[in-house]
């Protein structure tokens, strides 16, 4: 070779050192002061801590495991760089956004950029321990959940521990699945109560066996893309909240949701839906249906079946109407200010209807048809309501109330079972409002505690005993009619 040739491969050699992507580093994080904001370092670019041309992942990776850890820097957007090595994707184990004093706010990629291939395993998350301030983490980069092989599941994590409000976990861009045979899980999960979100579209992408996701922890997630996934929708702890009218892909197309601790909160796009009606889809629950309607008003039109054992919670303003016999198992239990309405005899199914809550009003049981339910029911250290507002409502169990029960007869409200009403904490044991229906007590009711019925509507005491303890008082301010049971 000559001389100049060797020259010219020198030259070229020192071309590709300077400008060409290294193809692989090691774990990394970002520095305070990057060259450019493209996480494919090249060159002399000096963007991570591995040092200058360097970056953490693979270009078009599935099996990466590095992990990108982000604390505080002057460079905050950073882009998945189309460059002529890299059209489409890089492979990456897990993003960390650490422990620092004063966190930056990063932004990862475009919804329309290239992609983020999370290693199977992989987790993006804020870490636990921040103390000073918080600040919104954004990846706006695709992301395709890889699994190990073709032929083997996959799991991964989307995680916000932080204690900080501040601190908020947003997901961007669209979450599919990787090409499987199997199936793919991803857990939402940490302790954080703020607004962490997935905005991009859910779907299964190429794993045969659907995408399902679990809302795991105390935390708070929102789901507000049009997702298409078809896996199981496991709700295991604290709230998950359906914030799109698919948030939890449509009627007929989504996966069961099951409960296993945790609580279902509907965002108004959701409860406006066509898809708010979740009840078919309800399966293998072993604790609490939990429903927080959140100010809204839903029904459940489809019975809950028997494969759900741990009871039924409503929780939250707003109504949930539950139209059909039902056969779930456990108690019903309806607290912080929301109503459960029944339109069928065995909507509360046989369990113990139980009222949470500590004010005025808090817990209310209401009719929107004609109903007679054979359930007892509790409101030991709750006020309860019963409202018959959308039709007759006999109660054939027992009734037992330690602070104030307040009936609103639109329609007739009858109690045919042994009643015990105790005033409490300042309330009366038993207020009757305004409404033409009237109450009936065709069993026998003890009294305790000054109580009052009022209104337009009349009192009838029918039954073999209405006891008033020694120290109460029943001051009748409406229509009142007392017969003595044959």
């Amino acid at each position: 070779m000559k001389k100049s040739s060797y020259t010219k491969l020198a030259i070229a050699v020192t071309a590709a050192l300077s400008f060409g992507p290294s193809a692989q580093a090691a774990p990394a994080t970002w520095n305070a002061s990057p060259t450019i904001g493209n996480w494919e370092a090249a060159g002399a670019e000096d963007n991570w801590s591995t040092g200058p041309g360097t970056f953490p992942g693979a270009l078009s990776s599935i099996t990466d495991s590095d992990t990108a850890t982000f604390l505080t820097s002057s460079g905050t957007t950073i882009a998945i760089n189309a460059t002529a090595s890299n059209a489409t994707s890089l492979g990456i184990g897990s993003i960390t956004f650490g422990v620092v004093a004063s966190a930056s706010a990063f932004t990862i990629g475009t919804t329309g950029g290239n992609s983020l291939l999370l290693g199977n395993g992989g987790q993006i998350g804020i870490s636990s321990g921040r103390t000073v301030t918080g600040a919104t983490e954004t990846v706006n980069a695709p992301l395709v959940l890889e699994p190990a092989s073709a032929t083997t599941a996959g799991a991964y994590t989307f995680s916000n521990a932080s204690g900080l409000a501040g601190d908020i976990l947003k997901i961007g861009g669209t979450v599919t699945g990787g090409t499987t045979t199997q199936g793919i899980t991803l857990t939402l999960t940490g302790s954080s109560t703020t607004a962490n979100e997935i905005s991009g579209i859910i779907s299964n992408g190429g794993a045969a066996l659907g995408v399902a996701v679990t809302k795991a922890s105390s935390g708070t997630w929102s789901l507000s893309g049009t997702n298409s996934y078809t896996g199981v929708t496991t709700i295991a702890g604290g709230v998950l909240l359906a914030n799109s009218a698919n948030a939890l892909n449509t009627t007929a197309l989504g996966g069961n949701v099951t409960f296993t601790g945790g609580t279902l909160r509907y965002g108004s796009t959701f409860a406006g839906g066509a898809n708010a009606d979740i009840s078919s889809r309800i399966k293998n629950s072993t604790s609490a249906i939990s429903i927080d309607t959140n100010g809204f008003n839903a029904t459940f039109a489809s019975a809950l079946d028997s494969s759900n054992t741990g009871g039924l919670t409503k929780s939250g303003t707003g109504t949930l109407t539950l139209s059909v016999a039902n056969s779930y198992t456990g108690n019903t239990t309806i607290s912080n200010n929301g109503t459960l309405a029944a339109g069928n005899d065995a909507a509360f199914g046989t369990g113990t209807v139980v009222f949470l809550g500590g004010s005025p009003n808090a817990s209310t049981v209401a009719s929107s048809a004609n109903v007679t339910l054979a359930n007892n029911f509790t409101a030991s250290g709750a006020f309860a309501t019963f409202n018959a507002s959308g039709g007759t409502m006999t109660i054939n169990g027992n009734f037992t109330g330690t602070q104030q029960v307040n009936l609103t007869p639109t329609n007739k409200i009858t109690f045919a079972g042994t009643n015990s009403l105790v005033s409490g904490f300042g309330g009366q044991g038993l207020n009757i409002g305004a409404g033409a229906g009237g109450v009936d007590f065709t069993g026998s009711t003890t009294v305790s505690g000054a109580s009052t019925a009022a209104g337009a509507g009349y009192l009838l005491i029918s039954g073999t005993a209405v006891s008033v303890k020694t120290g109460g008082t029943l001051t009748i301010n409406g229509t009142t009619n007392a017969s003595k049971a044959s």
